[in-house]
């Protein structure tokens, strides 16, 4: 009587992974389908952003030192370029960039 537990146990088990997998199939199979039809077109493919493409266009400005055309090095120095950054605190703070408002 033991053994036909275990051999119905089994087969139970055997069928359950078996429509289990079929489930999992079919659900991938009609993702595309159904995303398609509650978005109304298809849904495009993810695409990872770099460090580049996630830094904002705001932080790329030019020193703000008059006549000076290099490229400021962000929030962190002033938005000074590599040659003003290391200008003393008070005249660093003379062309400190001010936020408009």
């Amino acid at each position: 009587m033991g053994d036909m537990k275990q051999l119905f146990r089994s087969v139970g088990q055997e069928i359950g992974q078996a429509i289990g997998e079929s489930i999992v199939e079919a659900l991938r199979a009609e993702m595309p389908r159904l995303q398609a039809e509650l978005t109304g077109g298809p849904v495009p493919p993810r695409r990872s952003s770099t460090r580049g493409e996630r830094v904002s266009q705001a932080l790329l400005r030019p020193c703000p030192v008059p006549g000076c055309e290099r490229q400021g090095r962000g929030p962190r120095f002033s938005f000074l370029c590599e040659v003003h950054r290391d200008l003393p605190a008070a005249e660093r703070e003379k062309y400190r960039v001010r936020p408009k408002g």
